[in-house]
C-alpha cells in the first residue's frame, strides 16, 4: 500500500476512510485472470468512517460510520 492524495468530494460525493473490506470471488477472479491492470486494490465491499462530504450531500456527515 502507498498513500495517495485525493481531491475533495464533488457535490454529490462522499469521501470514506475504509476501515474494513471484504474480498469475494469477483476480486479473486480479477486477480487470477488479470482483468484489472496492476497495481490494484482488491475489495469492493467495505465499512468505514465518512471524512468529507460534497456540498449537496445531506444523508451522511463527517464522522458517520457507513457500510458500502
Amino acid at each position: 500500500m502507498e498513500p495517495v492524495e485525493l481531491d475533495s468530494p464533488k457535490a454529490n460525493e462522499v469521501l470514506v476512510e475504509i476501515k474494513a473490506s471484504g474480498i469475494c470471488h469477483t476480486d479473486a477472479a480479477g486477480r487470477d485472470f488479470a482483468t484489472t491492470p496492476y497495481p490494484v486494490a482488491l475489495g469492493h465491499e467495505g465499512a468505514g468512517i465518512v471524512k468529507e462530504v460534497g456540498s449537496s450531500v445531506t444523508s451522511v456527515k463527517p464522522g458517520d460510520h457507513v457500510v458500502l
